[in-house]
């Protein structure tokens, strides 16, 4: 099996570009938005307002209006470190300014008279409250993501700690807010991850990326805002991670294995041991600048993200089929019957021919004895039947000999995930990604 996910579904490569000016409804991102007063209160208009991103040392310039309000929306979600200038005050600073995935952070500064050389710096971190929406729900954050249990390495079952979530397994969305599962959306860097098909009724996921590609993502149930308007459930918003202006990596493996877990209870009370599982999730990541040394320095520009992930997993299996007798092997099948027991007859496709007391009628003979002769066997047919094993259990038909094999081994499946994602930051206003992410591997028995 293999999928080909690219920030989206129904195309096999596609990149998306996300601009840093309004090019759709859903974005996977933030809003900074404050106002600038003096000390008595009045708002200060034209002033300036410095965005800079801590990690990659973007930045990005507003304007207060006549009001004393600037809003910046298309935020991507980080830290960052907003600073307030006009002539005749002294500079304002607010440091660990943390936005969210579709969270809106407000922020207020108040300036006071003196030179630009002279900076008041806040420390404090703002309250993380977003009161210009009353969206019911929560950000999963990067450090629950790398540090809460996740039995298959799934991002999305963090979702279930959002109060009116419930999952419904598989690869399906979760039920929200009370709604049919249909009813909600699940998005990967501002672009739906919903498979089309013709059950309406279910919304299927395409893509799930794996756990150390995730920066964050946001659960919003109930009085969504206006761009998600076709939704009457819940929208999970996820972002992918990016480069940064320094080069990070990780490495981890991930061992579950039947020596090492406790039995069930009801098993261990009737005697039985636990049953064959081993599961190994292994992979890295790495993502920094792009520097190419003499040649292209990256840093505050282009960033770069690869992760990749591998599932070995390994468990009992038991196959009970039906395989034919040995009589029927020889073409005996003079003891055919039915499930009631009832004789079976198997006739002759040379002999057909039409009835001449019916005419427009046909008729045609069975094999004598119900047996097929050996000249009349198809060669590849019986060369095929050696392949086929010997029933080995008691059939759970006496007549059809139904479900007289069983066999027990191992099955394998063994996965692999690959996300690569590229930053452009061209200029101030302008910026772009590029996302790939695809998943090959499948199951199969040993």
């Amino acid at each position: 099996m293999s999928k080909l996910h690219v920030s989206g579904w129904g195309a096999l490569l596609v990149l998306p570009f996300v601009f840093w000016f309004p090019l759709s409804a859903q974005t996977p991102t933030g809003v900074i938005q404050g106002d600038v007063t003096d000390t008595t209160g009045a708002v200060i208009p034209n002033a300036r307002v410095i965005i800079t991103n801590v990690n990659t040392g973007e930045k990005d310039e507003v304007q207060t209006g006549s009001t004393g309000r600037f809003v910046r929306p298309f935020v991507r979600p980080g830290t960052y470190t907003v600073q307030v200038e006009v002539e005749g005050f002294r500079p304002v600073r607010q440091d660990e300014v943390k936005v969210d995935v579709g969270q809106t952070r407000e922020l207020s500064f108040t300036l006071k008279v003196g030179a630009l050389a002279q900076e008041v710096q806040v420390t404090a971190a703002p309250p993380p409250l977003d009161t210009s929406t009353s969206s019911i729900g929560q950000v999963i954050e990067n450090k629950r993501i790398m540090d809460l249990p996740l039995n298959g390495r799934s991002a999305f079952a963090l979702a279930q700690i959002t109060p009116g979530v419930n999952p419904t397994g598989g690869g399906s969305t979760p039920h929200m807010g009370g709604a049919r599962n249909a009813l909600s959306e699940l998005q990967i860097d501002g672009v739906t991850d919903i498979a089309p098909n013709n059950n309406i009724g279910v919304n299927d996921r395409v893509y799930e990326p794996q756990v150390d590609a995730v920066e964050e993502f946001s659960v919003q149930i109930n009085s969504l805002a206006a761009e998600y308007g076709r939704f009457a459930g819940g929208v999970i918003n996820v972002v992918t991670k990016s480069g940064t202006n320094t080069l990070h990596g990780t490495a981890y493996d991930y061992l579950r294995n039947q020596k090492l877990d406790a039995n069930n209870f009801f098993a261990n009370r009737a005697g039985r041991k636990p049953g064959a599982f081993k599961r190994n999730q292994w992979g890295g990541t790495v993502g920094g600048p792009i520097y190419i040394p003499g040649l292209y320095d990256g840093r505050d520009r282009s960033f770069f993200f690869v992760g990749l992930e591998t599932t070995n997993a390994r468990s009992g299996s038991v196959f009970t089929g039906t395989m034919p007798l040995e009589a029927w092997r020889r073409g005996d099948f003079s003891d055919l019957r039915n499930s009631a027991g009832q004789p079976i007859t198997i006739y002759d496709p040379l002999t057909v021919r039409e009835d001449p007391a019916n005419p427009g009628k046909f008729i045609r003979d069975p094999f004598a004895g119900n047996i097929i002769p050996a000249n009349r066997q198809d060669k590849v047919a019986v060369n095929a039947m050696e392949y086929f094993p010997r029933p080995n259990t008691t059939p759970t038909n006496e007549y059809t000999g139904a479900n007289n094999f069983t066999n027990s081994g191992t099955s394998r499946n063994d996965s692999h995930r690959l996300d690569t994602r590229i930053d452009q930051n061209w200029r101030n206003w302008w910026r772009m990604f590029a996302r790939v992410s695809t998943s090959w591997g499948g199951k199969h028995p040993v």
